[in-house]
């Protein structure tokens, strides 16, 4: 019975062995496949890390790359703003100075038209003094002639015809010279009102250059009469101190409107 226990033992002890190497072989190949398949999966991560690491080098590279091309188109906007900035203001100096060259010239203009106004007024006012010292002698000799024909009535008729005759002819010719100086007058108020300045052309102004232009045939008239007869030394130094101007070198200006 002994024998047989132990021979039962035995197959039972026999049996769980087997059946424990069978289990402990079964769990040996599993853990060799888990094993391999965490290696695969081991090498699967390091193959990301290294995916990670060569991305995460390349991004940082191309930010450093980007903020360097950034710094360096921002300094070329900062030079070509001060480069701008140079050039605004040398040419804000330049026209800066012609405009102040301009209102120069503009101010001795307008100096020199000043004093032309002057002269044109002085000589206005010598021809109305003129003309009211003729009007006042032309009086006169008329009051004169009706004087002498009065006294003459009173004389014989030979005496009285001769004397007629010679105060016709003085009247004659005095009248005769009236209507010139009338002539010469008009021709003067014609010249004062046209207000220009025989040494200045400006040739920009058309109005102006008609108005000299005028100016010059009526002087030339006042001259021709001036010459054929004789008149009063008042009418002779207008002619002359206008060709006086006239004969000097023109001044040529350009001032619009």
């Amino acid at each position: 019975m002994k024998t047989l226990g132990y021979v039962a033992l035995v197959l039972v002890v026999a049996c769980f062995g087997g059946a424990g190497y069978a289990l402990f072989q079964s769990s040996s190949q599993q853990q060799v496949e888990l094993s391999s398949e965490l290696q695969e999966k081991q090498q699967q991560i390091d193959a990301l890390n290294e995916q990670m690491n060569t991305l995460t080098t390349e991004l940082i590279f191309e930010q450093s790359m980007s903020q360097a091309h950034q710094l360096s188109y921002q300094r070329q906007l900062e030079g070509l703003a001060e480069k701008l900035e140079q050039e605004y203001q040398q040419q804000l100096a330049r026209l800066t100075q012609q405009l102040n060259d301009e209102i120069t010239r503009s101010e001795q203009l307008e100096t020199k038209f000043l004093a032309s106004e002057k002269s044109a007024k002085n000589y206005r006012y010598q021809y109305f003094a003129l003309k009211e010292n003729s009007d006042k002698q032309e009086q006169e000799l008329f009051q004169k002639y009706q004087a002498k024909q009065q006294l003459l009535q009173a004389e014989s008729s030979l005496e009285m015809q001769k004397q007629r005759a010679l105060l016709e002819q003085q009247y004659s010719e005095s009248a005769k010279l009236t209507q010139v100086e009338q002539r010469v007058d008009q021709l003067m108020t014609s010249f004062s009102k046209l207000r220009v300045d025989m040494d200045i052309v400006n040739t920009c102004d058309k109005q102006y250059l008609e108005r000299y232009s005028e100016a010059k045939s009526l002087l030339s008239q006042m001259r021709t009469f001036v010459q054929n007869n004789e008149m009063s030394n008042e009418y002779y130094q207008f002619v002359i101190s206008n060709d006086a101007q006239l004969s000097r070198k023109t001044r040529e200006i350009c001032l619009e409107n």
